[in-house]
C-alpha cells in the first residue's frame, strides 16, 4: 500500500490541479470528481486536493472558472448513461451525437467572416504579411549592396 504525499505543492501540480478542475467544470462534472482524479495522479488525498484548490488556487482562476461555466451552459456536455459513466467512456452512438452537436455549434457560420474577431485576425494577418514582404525586399537590397561593395572595394 502506498502512502500519500505530504510535501509542498509544486507549481506544476498546482497548474495540473487547476486545469483538471476547470476541465471537469467545463464538461459538467463535479469538482469532487476532479479532486479524486488529481489525487490519484499525484498520489495525494482527494481532501488535500480540495483543500489546496479552495485555499490557494481557486482565487487565481476566477475568470477561467466563469468561462468554463459559461461554456458548459452554452454548449452543454455529453450525456453519459449511468452504466457508461462508471468507465468514463462513450458508446459510439453517443460520441457521434455529441460530435454532430459540436460540429453544428462550431460551424463556419458561427465563426465566419461576420465575426469581428475573425475580421481583426484577417486584417492583422494581411498587415504582417505586407510587413514581411517589405523586410524581405530590404534584406535583398542590403545583400545586393554588400555584394557590390565586395566587388568594388576601392570605390
Amino acid at each position: 500500500m502506498s502512502t500519500n504525499r505530504q510535501d509542498a505543492w509544486t507549481k506544476e501540480e498546482d497548474q495540473f490541479l487547476a486545469h483538471t478542475v476547470i476541465d471537469y467544470i467545463k464538461n459538467g462534472r463535479t469538482q469532487l470528481e476532479s479532486f479524486k482524479e488529481v489525487a490519484r495522479q499525484l498520489n495525494r488525498t482527494p481532501a488535500a486536493c480540495g483543500f489546496r484548490w479552495n485555499a490557494s488556487i481557486r482565487k487565481l482562476y476566477n475568470e477561467a472558472i466563469e468561462e468554463a461555466k459559461q461554456l458548459r451552459k452554452k454548449y452543454g456536455h455529453p450525456i453519459i448513461e449511468p452504466e457508461t459513466k462508471k468507465h468514463d467512456t462513450f458508446s459510439l452512438e453517443q460520441a457521434i451525437q455529441w460530435l454532430e452537436k459540436v460540429k453544428g455549434e462550431f460551424s463556419e457560420q458561427s465563426f465566419g467572416k461576420k465575426d469581428s474577431l475573425y475580421n481583426k485576425i484577417v486584417v492583422e494577418n494581411e498587415r504582417l504579411n505586407n510587413e514581411l514582404i517589405t523586410y524581405q525586399k530590404l534584406i535583398a537590397q542590403i545583400q545586393q549592396l554588400i555584394q557590390e561593395v565586395k566587388l568594388n572595394p576601392d570605390d
